[in-house]
């Protein structure tokens, strides 16, 4: 089975529907792909795993998927593609949320994104941090519908405003 969709993917094709192209390094084509991830979704919603047995609540697994995926990470191949998928989409979420919340620090303009963090307007981050797990950040934030207490800073004027402005910037007081 593994052959003939190798054989099928080198010569560009769907592996589901076999007549669309695929997309770039892809296994299937866009509508294939998005019928897909209309049939997951219902899944999920119906609160099943993604091989169809009932899921943990609050977990998107089932307890036999959670372990298979734990073997599967175990191998180190696995889990350096692992994480460079999960690098590339936080990276593309965090140029989003910083780009919606006005892409350049709100107190002095800096706009070149690797200096760019986000800041809360009201310094009650830690209420934040209690909630969300780092590495779920950016996904927070959209699943959140881009809270309004949140503002980009670039990292010297954020950490100006804590350690020496009292919860305003420098920048600002001076003005």
């Amino acid at each position: 089975m593994q052959q003939w969709r190798d054989q099928r993917k080198a010569k560009g094709m769907c592996c589901s529907c076999f007549s669309k192209v695929s997309r770039p390094n892809k296994r299937q084509c866009e509508s294939c792909a998005e019928k897909r991830r209309q049939r997951e979704r219902a899944r999920y919603k119906n609160g099943l795993c993604g091989c169809g047995r009932p899921r943990q609540t609050g977990k998107s697994k089932c307890i036999e998927c959670k372990k298979r995926h734990a073997e599967w990470i175990k191998n180190p191949v696995n889990k350096a593609r692992w994480q460079e998928r999960v690098n590339t989409q936080n990276a593309a979420r965090r140029i989003r949320v910083i780009m919606h919340y006005g892409g350049k620090c709100v107190c002095c303009g800096e706009s070149g994104m690797p200096f760019l963090t986000l800041d809360h307007r009201d310094n009650d981050g830690k209420i934040d941090r209690a909630q969300v797990h780092s590495g779920y950040w950016w996904r927070w934030i959209i699943k959140h519908g881009y809270p309004s207490n949140l503002q980009v800073m670039c990292w010297n004027c954020n950490m100006a405003k804590q350690h020496f402005g009292k919860g305003t910037c420098p920048h600002q007081l001076g003005r």
